[in-house]
């Protein structure tokens, strides 16, 4: 304890006795074998240290895929009955597919047909 207004006693160190001057250290500061330029002696090494990293990739694809074409007026329906009729017409579809439009046509005409009766009579 210093008593008030006096600065505290300067620490001194000892060296160990019996060692050679190369060898000394300094007692109570751990700095044995240092440069006397203050900066401690660094050894570098180099080693190549391995580390495994799992990476979550997450992939998203997409896929264009056609939507048939389904016509939902009576507009669109003209329009398609009316194409069919011009390929026919000009001789643009094989013979061989007109034996499959004829049933095809045939149970249009017949599906009108039924409606057109349907409407006719009253249900009242």
């Amino acid at each position: 304890m210093t008593a008030p207004g006096q600065l505290p006693a300067a620490r001194t160190l000892s060296l160990v006795g019996g060692c050679r001057n190369g060898t000394r250290r300094r007692l109570g500061t751990g700095l044995g074998n240092k440069p006397a330029s203050g900066l401690a002696a660094v050894e570098v090494r180099d080693r190549t240290v391995e580390t495994v990293k799992t990476v979550k990739v997450v992939q998203h694809h997409s896929i264009e895929k056609p939507i048939p074409y389904r016509p939902t007026s009576t507009a669109a329906f003209v329009e398609i009955l009316d194409d069919l009729t011009a390929r026919l017409d000009s001789g643009r579809l094989y013979d061989r597919d007109l034996p499959t439009l004829t049933a095809a046509v045939r149970g249009v005409t017949d599906a009108l047909n039924r409606r057109e009766q349907a409407a006719a009579r009253h249900l009242w």
